[in-house]
């Protein structure tokens, strides 16, 4: 058969290998372990191990072996195996297990003494080997068994099944790729008849060969880690330039030095050689033994270059890639055979090792199988060890009544689909049968949040100030805090504070919640500003304030300004011409108006203070309607006055002039009143004539004197004719006729003086001047000006008349008194509602007779009126330059 006849013997707790005999060459279909009439394993295209068996069994693929562990006395019986290939084969054996035995001794020597010994016989157990699971071509490697045994247990080792050597090391020179296998040592006690035995997997590979070149002319010299070679595995050729490495072996690592020289020069060049390997050795640490519900972990290690990926399997199922494996709240179903698997990316190889884990109890014991999240699902495990008839949950002390709990498995299985808070409580497991019963408990924190992530704390800081935030959140476990600033993390903290605050910390301030168990997060954001207390509050204008210009009240502080309130006498403003812009700092008077004048106010506020600043807003404007009282007719010697006013802001400074001059004396004529603006820079006059009524004075003034005397043909004379009051005509008589004009006597073009010259005797005689002043007019009145303009420009009309004594003038507007009563008319800023008739009417104020005239002036477009109001200006201009 397939097996030993046997008996097998094995000792409770230990170890039995099953070790199949002449096995087929065959590949294998399938292969069944049998104990009595339980199936122990089935292996076909994988492994299926039966309750009561998983972690205690380690089956051989190859040889169809089995090792069975963790012993008991219920083990002792009947052994089977079928291996099908094209055929079937099978074989049975049986195992005995022992307790832990006492001997009785009884020694009778020759005085008839008797001596009783109590000898204890136990082992063996632990059998562990020690020694390099992957092993190269050509090299020798040793495995040693060692085993806990009283007495000390006989060693056994058999490679893939087959005895191969009785000691308790085996070593092999010249590893061949044959040697490769699953090594296992027997260990057995010969007192107890016990056995124990573990595998060690040995695999041996070829190592690789691997070429360094050094590429130059000269001759070549290598070194290693700056000594000669002395390796007996390398090779150079050709000519020194190609280190060859046959077999690669860790030791060959290093840097590898190449210099190569000539008559002329030398040249050193460096590789650092690393050499990939394993994985190597693979082991695992960690407990065999776990009671129920408890946590363990196991570690696998490997010697690897470059360092191994790890892939952990149980009972040949992958459950975690991972160096290193935990499972909380152990259940039975752990127990099993954990498999590690270390594999090298690079040299494509793996390595592994196996590790048995039991897991035992006599307690109930609850598992939770994730943490309790809100939303998820969630199971409590109620589990024990033995026979479970009936499982009664509770909660709080009373039954179940959740519409959202599932119970399935018997009862043992208690499966939330969707936690919610209130799910939280003390759950309660009782589990009983025939025998007794059993009671557990465990409290359910259902963890949840961050949730209603708010944050404390003034929005509005003064400048210096100490200012704290706090952010609170629900939350099980409470959330971790981190407070971020534009997006960078500033601190890990519930609490925010900031001493000495500065401009610069106004800013949206965020903080994060996060609670480590759910990993979910939530946010607050929470703006702050920092406001500086004002200390200087100023409203100014930046320019005169002229009546027609636009000018800007400008509202400045200090400090942190949030809203601006401008009031004008103590009212809010409710011009339609005013625009407030800037945010309301500056005030802008588009086109300043008379009724502009006042006192404005500006209320600046913030949420730390408020301040009001006010000024007097002085409208400049005028001269206008410039008027001259005083009479226009005068007895000769007579003393009269003249006084001119006019409407301006700052009051206008006067110029008088007579018929267009500077006033030297006063004779009679048209007297001028110019006022003059010296903010505004503007001017207007007004024109009084005077008339000097009476019998005028005349005299003749003679350039040379009475009494000088003339010379014929050499001496020459001036006549001058000089008259009090108005002149409008003069006449000169010689001897009674009028004067004649010759190559010698010559008048003025007023006639106003007789140049003789030179001298004739028939100049001779008695010279008369006759002066007179009609009184005419008004006559040929007309208006100058534009008959066109576009709104917004200045317009000037001026009206003129023939008239002695000059004529008064007046103004209506669409047939209406305009109360202007000058002979200019000046529009400063053209509106719709100046489009129309003007009349212009002159008096003299002797004859009092009146004459009119008018013009209609119509608006145009600004590209018309460019080019018309340059020639107004041009018009306007001339007589003060001819002036």
């Amino acid at each position: 058969g397939l097996l030993p006849d046997g008996p097998l013997n094995g000792a409770v707790g230990g170890t039995v290998m099953f070790t199949t005999v002449n096995p087929p060459e065959s590949p294998f279909v399938s292969t069944i372990w049998k104990f009595g009439d339980k199936t122990i394993i089935i292996s076909n295209t994988q492994n299926y191990t039966y309750p009561g068996y998983e972690g205690r069994i380690t089956f051989f693929p190859s040889t169809g072996s089995l090792e069975l562990r963790s012993l008991s006395l219920n083990d002792s019986g009947e052994y089977r195996v079928r291996i099908t290939t094209v055929n079937e084969f099978e074989g049975r054996t049986t195992l005995r297990v022992y307790g832990k035995t006492m001997f009785h001794l009884l020694f009778i020597f020759e005085f008839f003494t008797s001596i009783n010994y109590n000898c204890f016989s136990d082992g063996p157990e632990n059998t562990q080997i020690e020694g390099q699971h992957l092993i190269y071509l050509g090299d020798t490697f040793t495995l040693t068994c060692e085993a806990k045994s009283e007495p000390p247990a006989n060693f056994t080792w058999l490679l893939n099944g087959t005895e191969i050597l009785n000691s308790p090391e085996y070593t092999k020179k010249n590893a061949e790729v044959s040697d490769s296998g699953n090594y296992t040592c027997q260990a057995k006690n010969i007192i107890t008849g016990r056995s124990s035995s573990s595998v060690h997997g040995v695999t041996v590979i070829e190592g690789n060969s691997v070429n360094l070149t050094c590429d130059a002319a000269g001759s070549v010299k290598w070194m290693k880690d700056g000594s000669d070679l002395t390796q007996t595995d390398i090779i150079l050729y050709d000519n020194n330039r190609v280190l060859s490495f046959q077999r690669l072996k860790k030791t060959d690592r290093g840097e590898y030095s190449c210099n190569i020289s000539n008559p002329i020069n030398s040249m050193e060049a460096k590789h650092v050689l690393v050499v990939n390997y394993g994985p190597e050795n693979t082991q695992i640490e960690g407990q065999h033994h776990i009671s129920l519900g408890d946590t363990f972990t196991l570690t696998c290690e490997a010697e690897s270059e470059p360092p191994a990926n790890f892939t952990w399997l149980l009972n040949g199922t992958e459950i975690l890639n991972s160096p290193e494996y935990t499972k909380k709240n152990a259940e039975a179903s752990d127990s099993g055979n954990y498999t590690c698997q270390a594999k090298n990316i690079i040299t494509g190889r793996s390595s592994s090792s196996v590790h048995g884990v039991t897991v035992t109890g006599n307690k109930t014991v609850f598992i939770v199988d994730s943490e309790p999240i809100e939303g998820n699902s969630v199971n409590l495990t109620c589990d024990a060890a033995g026979s479970v008839f009936t499982r009664k949950w509770m909660k709080d002390g009373s039954d179940l009544n959740q519409a959202d709990i599932i119970l399935y498995d018997n009862n043992r299985v208690l499966s939330f689909q969707r936690l919610n808070k209130t799910d939280r409580g003390e759950y309660s497991c009782n589990i009983s049968n025939p025998i007794n019963s059993m009671e557990d408990k465990h409290v359910l924190v259902v963890n949840y949040g961050p949730e209603n992530v708010q944050i404390k704390g003034q929005h509005h800081i003064s400048l210096g100030d100490t200012f704290t935030l706090t952010c609170e959140a629900e939350s099980e476990p409470p959330a971790n805090f981190t407070w971020l600033l534009n997006g960078t993390e500033i601190l890990n903290s519930p609490e925010y504070t900031k001493k000495n605050a500065e401009a610069s910390d106004s800013r949206n301030y965020t903080c994060q919640a996060k609670n480590i168990i759910t990993g979910r997060s939530s946010s607050s954001v929470h703006g702050v500003t920092v406001i500086d207390q004002f200390d200087q509050l100023n409203v100014s204008d930046l320019f005169s304030a002229i009546e027609g210009n636009s000018v800007n009240l400008t509202c400045d502080a200090a400090g942190s300004v949030f809203t601006r309130k401008w009031m004008k006498d103590g009212s809010d403003l409710t011009q339609a011409d005013i625009i407030l812009y800037d945010n309301n700092r500056v005030l802008s008077f588009q086109h300043l108006k008379k009724t502009d004048r006042g006192e404005y106010s500006c209320n600046i506020s913030n949420p730390i203070n408020s301040m009001e600043a006010k000024h007097v807003l002085v409208v400049n404007y005028g001269p206008e309607n410039t008027q001259i009282k005083g009479q226009h007719h005068i007895s000769l010697g007579d003393t009269f006055t003249l006084t001119c006013e006019a409407e301006s802001e700052p009051p206008a400074n006067f110029t008088w002039l007579l018929n267009g001059t500077e006033i030297l004396n006063s004779p009679d004529g048209n007297y001028i009143c110019q006022a003059k603006n010296n903010i505004t820079g503007r001017s207007s006059s007004s024109v009084h004539g005077v008339t000097v009524i009476g019998n005028k004075t005349v005299f003749i003034v003679d350039s040379v004197g009475v009494t000088s005397i003339l010379i014929e043909d050499k001496s020459s004379t001036n006549l001058t004719c000089e008259a009090s009051g108005s002149v409008s005509t003069r006449e000169w008589m010689k001897d009674g006729w009028p004067l004649l004009q010759s190559d010698r006597v010559r008048l003025s073009l007023d006639n106003r003086t007789v140049f003789i010259q030179p001298v004739h005797s028939s100049n001779h005689g008695t010279y008369q001047c006759r002066v007179s002043n009609p009184v005419i007019g008004p006559h040929n009145i007309s208006i100058s000006g534009p008959s066109a303009a576009a709104p917004g420009h200045r317009v000037a009309l001026q009206c003129t008349a023939d008239s002695v004594p000059p004529a008064n003038f007046r103004w209506t507007f669409n047939g209406n008194e305009t109360h202007v009563k000058d002979s200019a008319y000046i529009i400063e800023r053209l509106e719709e509602d100046s489009i129309g008739n003007y009349t212009c009417t002159a008096r003299n104020m002797v004859t009092m007779l009146e004459n009119s005239t008018n013009l209609y002036l119509r608006g145009e477009s600004w590209r018309n009126a460019f080019s018309r109001s340059h020639a107004l200006l041009l018009l306007l201009l001339l007589p003060g330059t001819l002036s």
